[in-house]
């Protein structure tokens, strides 16, 4: 099975993408749901700046 194409389902209250998946040789096409919870990031735990300022000789916090 090749894969074909992904869409969006559903989205609330959870996400539900489909996948279709075909069979290069004899064509037929087989289908696969996939439900999963979203990944909520605390603000806390967002990317940072990769360096930090420093001002006057000493760190900045």
């Amino acid at each position: 099975m090749k894969w074909f194409r992904s869409e969006l389902v559903r989205d609330n209250p959870t996400t539900m993408i489909a996948h279709l998946f075909v069979c290069p040789n004899c064509k037929g096409a087989q289908g696969q749901d996939t439900d999963f919870e979203p990944v909520v990031v605390p603000p806390n735990r967002l990317a940072g700046p990769r360096f930090q300022v420093i001002k006057g000789g000493k760190q900045t916090t």
